[in-house]
C-alpha cells in the first residue's frame, strides 16, 4: 500500500445522507486534511473506504497501489494459477488464463514489465507509474481488478503497432518478431489490435493439419496503453462477440482486467 496516493477519482460530490464523497468515500474533513493527515491517518482513511463506498452503492474504487504493488499483484496472480487477464481493443478481446493446465509456464519480470508465456498465449503488462489500479464490483462474481491510465495521456502503447503489414518487432516471443502484423482497428487511447501472419506452411503439411491447427496458424495481437496479449485466432473474440472492459470513472481508461475466476 502506498498511502501517499490520493483516493480521489475526480468525482467530488458529498452524499447528503452520509456525508461521504460519492467518488472516493472520504468525508469533507478528510478531504480537507488529507495533505496533513500523515501516513497513519491516511492508512486509517483508506481502510474505511471500501465499506463506505459499498454502502453508497459505488461499484468502482481506487486502490492505494503504486508500481511495486501493481507489479506484485500481477506476479501473484500469474503464479497462483487462478483467474485470467483480459485485454480489449475496438472489436477484439483476448484473455490469458493463469491456470497451469493452460500452459502458463514461464514468467519473467524486468523492471516494471512482467511477461508470461504459455503453450497457447503470451502476455506482457507494464506496471510503471502511469498505471492506476481500481477494484470493480462484479456482483456475485466478486471484484475484478482493473489497471487503467489517465485518459488523454495513454497515447500509443510502447512499441506501437505499425499501421501496415510490417514485421512485429515488439512481439513477446522473439521468434515472432519477423512475422508480418496487420493492424485492423485502434481507438486513439492506446488500444489497437491486428492479425499476425504465420509463415505459409508447406502444402502437404497444411493438408495434413487438423482444422483446429489450421485455424490457429494466424494470431491475434491486442495492445493497450499498459500491455499486450498474443493468442491464436481461434482463442480471440472478435466483432460483436468481443468482451468489454469495465467502465472506469471519467478521466481514466481501462488497459487490463483481472478476473479472479475463469
Amino acid at each position: 500500500m502506498n498511502v501517499a496516493i490520493s483516493p480521489c477519482i475526480g468525482i467530488c460530490r458529498l452524499d447528503d445522507e452520509t456525508g461521504y464523497c460519492i467518488g472516493c468515500g472520504r468525508t469533507g474533513d478528510e478531504i480537507a486534511t488529507w495533505s496533513t493527515a500523515g501516513p497513519g491517518g491516511r492508512r486509517a482513511i483508506w481502510a474505511a473506504l471500501p465499506a463506505r463506498l459499498d454502502a453508497l452503492g459505488v461499484a468502482v474504487r481506487r486502490l492505494p497501489w503504486g508500481p511495486a504493488d501493481v507489479r506484485g499483484f500481477v506476479l501473484k496472480s500469474l503464479r497462483a494459477g487462478k483467474g485470467r487477464w483480459l485485454l480489449t481493443a475496438p472489436g477484439a478481446s483476448a484473455a490469458f488464463a493463469c491456470s497451469p493446465e493452460r500452459g502458463c509456464c514461464e514468467i519473467h519480470c524486468r523492471g516494471d514489465t512482467v511477461e508470461a508465456t504459455g503453450a497457447e498465449a503470451a502476455l506482457r503488462l507494464r506496471c510503471g507509474a502511469e498505471a492506476r489500479a481500481f477494484a470493480v464490483s462484479s456482483g456475485a462474481a466478486g471484484e475484478r481488478i482493473v489497471l487503467g491510465v489517465a485518459a488523454g495521456r495513454s497515447g500509443p502503447s510502447a512499441g506501437a503497432l505499425a499501421p501496415g503489414a510490417e514485421p512485429d518487432g515488439d512481439a513477446i516471443r522473439a521468434e515472432a518478431r519477423s512475422l508480418a502484423l496487420r493492424i485492423v482497428d485502434a481507438d486513439g487511447q492506446g488500444a489497437c489490435w491486428g492479425i499476425r501472419r504465420s509463415p505459409a506452411p508447406q502444402a502437404a503439411a497444411a493438408e495434413a493439419a487438423e482444422p483446429e491447427a489450421r485455424a490457429g496458424m494466424d494470431e491475434v495481437v491486442i495492445a493497450t496503453a499498459l500491455g499486450r496479449i498474443e493468442v491464436p485466432m481461434d482463442r480471440a473474440r472478435l466483432g460483436a462477440a468481443a468482451e468489454l472492459a469495465p467502465d472506469l470513472p471519467e478521466g481514466f481508461v481501462a488497459a487490463a482486467v483481472f478476473d479472479p475466476e475463469l
